[in-house]
């Protein structure tokens, strides 16, 4: 049986301090974090003239994330970027 990322999520949430962790919003490390958010990784590693596979490849290279979601993620900061 497996159980959800949120069950996991939650489990290592409980034991930070213990496994000397670090945690801001849903980014789980076992170094301190540099990003706030999802969207500052994108506006820190992301770079428009870039296809979106290999801004997707970037954003892999610092953080663990689905391709759906990093799909998502990307399009979100496109759009921000046209505001």
């Amino acid at each position: 049986m497996s159980y959800s990322k949120y069950f996991y999520a939650a489990l290592v949430g409980l034991n930070l301090k213990e496994l000397s962790w670090y945690r801001t919003n849903n980014f789980i490390s076992n170094t301190p974090l540099k990003y706030k958010n999802l969207l500052h990784v994108y506006k820190s590693v992301c770079n428009q003239s870039l296809s979106n596979t290999e801004n997707i490849s970037r954003v892999k290279e610092m953080i663990w994330i689905t391709d759906s979601v990093a799909a998502n993620a990307l399009q979100q900061w496109k759009w921000i970027l046209k505001q």
